[in-house]
C-alpha cells in the first residue's frame, strides 16, 4: 500500500541522515579527505531531494484500489 511504501521511503530518509551523521564524523577525525565529503554529500542531497520529491508525488497522488481488490 502507499502508506507502507511511504513509511519505508521514511526508512531510507533516515538512513541517508545517518550516513551523512557517520561520514561527517569520518571527516573531522581525519579519516575522509575533503574532496570525498563533497562528492559524497553531493550525492547525498541528491538522494535526499528523489526520495522527498517521490514521498510528495505519492501523497499528491495516491493510489486509487483496484477493481475487485479487497
Amino acid at each position: 500500500s502507499n502508506a507502507d511504501y511511504n513509511r519505508f521511503l521514511s526508512y531510507a530518509l533516515g538512513s541517508v541522515n545517518e550516513t551523512e551523521d557517520h561520514l561527517l564524523l569520518a571527516r573531522d577525525l581525519g579519516y575522509l579527505l575533503p574532496d570525498s565529503w563533497n562528492a559524497i554529500t553531493a550525492d547525498l542531497s541528491r538522494v535526499r531531494s528523489m526520495l522527498t520529491r517521490l514521498r510528495r508525488y505519492l501523497r499528491l497522488h495516491p493510489k486509487k484500489p483496484e477493481p475487485g481488490a479487497g
